[in-house]
């Protein structure tokens, strides 16, 4: 499913892809935890069966 971002930390300086992560949440009410380089208003693609973010999308 790919969703739209609606509420986080803001993104960090220097953030990278690694492993550290924060939570994001959606307009479906879901939260997870996302790469912390990701900011409000990006598009992502997470797997809705068990809450896990995948990759950020156009």
């Amino acid at each position: 499913m790919d969703i739209v971002i609606i509420d986080t930390a803001p993104e960090l300086k220097g953030a990278s892809a690694s492993v550290r992560t924060k939570l994001a949440n959606f307009d479906s009410r879901l939260t997870i935890s996302v790469p912390e380089h990701l900011k409000i208003g990006d598009k992502v693609r997470i797997y809705t069966t068990d809450k896990r973010y995948v990759s950020r999308t156009d």
